[in-house]
This record gives C-alpha cells, structure tokens and sequence, in this order.
C-alpha cells in the first residue's frame, strides 16, 4: 500500500468565509472601469468620484452602505496591517490638505481601483508607486 493511501481524508485548503464577498465586490469594480470621472457622480452612467465608486461597489456587491466621502469612510473601517491586505480592502490616501480626501479599493498585488481625477476616469494604481507611496494614510477593512 502506498505511503499516500493511509485512509486519511485528504484535506482540502478552505477559503476564507468572505471570499464569495470579496469576489463580488471585485466583479463590480472591475466593471467600473474605465467609467469618466465626475466629482459627486455615484454612478456609472454620470460618472464617479473616488468614494462614489467604493459606495457605489460595496453597495452592488456586497448590499452595504458605506458613508459618502473617503474622510467618513476611513472613520468607518478597521485598520488592516499591508501584509494582512485583501481583495476588496479600502486604501486611503491625503492627496492634499490635512485629512484623508482619496479611496480606492484593494484588488491584490499591491494594485487598486479609483476614480482619479488626474486620469479623468475609473483606472488601476499602484501602491509601489512614489507618488501612491508618499500619500498613503490606511488601509481599511469593512467585511469580516
């Protein structure tokens, strides 16, 4: 009898419980981009703004509301360590005065979704960036 035939079951590794969550809420983001970028807009047919766009998914994928601008939205998320990231974790960032005012959402490999002004529509950044590097304020958490 082989030495990998013992009788034991083999074990299978199990996802996480909020995976199903995660992959819905990626689905939408994933679908948003390269939607125009309007500051206020909510939507895919006006546009988005950065905490529209995580409003808008978190809303569609997952039936959660989150507050409306990233400030709020940074209060109301738990901090995550960078090593303990996940897809469809938020990323926070102070592009300019004194409080978080940019949020995007985790899509893994150091890699994340927002409405950027700058690029004038919905679009991948890059947390090894300088310019994400010297800005970034949290990461937050909203599912388990």
């Amino acid at each position: 009898q082989s030495q990998f035939n013992s009788g034991f079951p083999v074990r299978q590794m199990a996802e996480p419980a909020d995976a199903p969550a995660r992959r819905a809420l990626m689905a939408q983001a994933h679908q948003a981009l390269g939607v125009r970028y309007k500051y206020g807009g909510n939507s895919p047919g006006e546009g988005f703004d950065c905490s529209g766009l995580t409003s808008y998914i978190y809303k569609n994928g997952n039936g959660i509301t989150l507050p409306r601008t990233a400030a709020e939205q940074s209060r109301a998320t738990r901090p995550v360590a960078a090593n303990d990231l996940r897809p469809g974790d938020l990323v926070f960032f102070r592009t300019s005065g004194a409080g978080v005012n940019h949020v995007g959402i985790y899509r893994g490999r150091g890699e994340f979704i927002h409405a950027a002004t700058g690029g004038g529509r919905v679009m991948v950044g890059n947390l090894s960036d300088n310019y994400w590097q010297q800005r970034l304020v949290k990461f937050g958490r909203v599912l388990a």
